[in-house]
């Protein structure tokens, strides 16, 4: 590693287990001090150990995204433990509320308390967490901000009205948040993802004989892994991106870039 993030103090949000872990392990790797928090305590010292393992600095702050309190303890934690703020990764989602049995469903098959479970879950926790960093960044000269969206919020997901929704709303946050505090020395950015597998479910996904294809079809190189996410999320918050705010990096294989329809030149001369 080479010392990207020397320096730098980061909280990681949903950062116990699969994407957020990865980004957590690997902005340790490149110099950062990291907070890592989530609701699983055993989860949680099982990541910092890994990172003070491998010679890394981290402290677990738990932390339920969904009370702004708790929220606001985990950011003055992390600035109390470390001295500041540099970089608020925002990747931790109410992601159980969506997909085969969750809460979402095309939208007339919601009702108030689901879209605002779901809402509140990817959106508003966000803002929360946002809110309760640039309050510190801004009379630090700077940070940067990564926020997690979806490829679901550029392109129509079957049954996922809430969530594309909602993912969308983030990254309209962040274009607002680079546009206001950009005076403040802060940069904001996307990372929009595709099909990443990060946990077991996926793999069932993936081995599915009518999904699996499906899934591979999609791609114009491979499934993404959490390191491929990882390794976005620690160029927007470098310094290398100094130049980059407001907008959006696509890290999906290739997918959105592909019109789904066949080959035309298959069977022509």
């Amino acid at each position: 590693m080479t010392g990207r993030l020397a320096g730098k103090v980061a909280v990681v949000t949903g950062s116990t287990r699969a994407i957020g872990r990865a980004i957590a392990i690997r902005f340790a790797a490149e110099g950062a001090r990291v907070a890592v928090t989530g609701r699983n305590a055993q989860d949680g010292a099982s990541t910092v150990d890994e990172i003070e393992t491998a010679g890394g600095q981290a402290v677990f702050v738990p932390a339920d995204l969904e009370d702004q309190s708790e929220v606001e303890r985990l950011v003055d934690q992390a600035v109390e433990r470390f001295g500041h703020i540099d970089v608020l990764v925002n990747n931790g989602a109410a992601t159980d509320l969506v997909g085969a049995g969750g809460a979402d469903a095309p939208l007339l098959g919601l009702d108030t308390a689901r879209w605002d479970a779901i809402v509140r879950g990817c959106t508003t926790t966000v803002v929360w967490s946002s809110q309760a960093a640039l309050r510190h960044m801004t009379g630090a000269g700077g940070g940067a901000i990564v926020n997690i969206s979806s490829a679901a919020s550029t392109r129509g997901t079957p049954a996922m009205a809430a969530y594309s929704a909602a993912k969308a709303g983030v990254e309209a946050l962040t274009r607002s948040i680079a546009v206001d505090y950009a005076e403040q020395g802060i940069r904001a950015n996307n990372l929009i993802l595709g099909f990443i597998v990060s946990r077991p479910s996926h793999e069932t996904m993936v081995a599915d004989p009518a999904i699996g294809p499906a899934l591979r079809a999609m791609q114009l190189t491979r499934f993404g892994r959490p390191d491929d996410v990882a390794a976005a999320a620690l160029f927007l918050a470098s310094d290398e991106a100094a130049f980059i705010t407001g907008t959006s990096l696509v890290v999906d294989g290739g997918a959105n870039c592909r019109m789904p329809v066949p080959d035309l030149r298959v069977g022509r001369t």
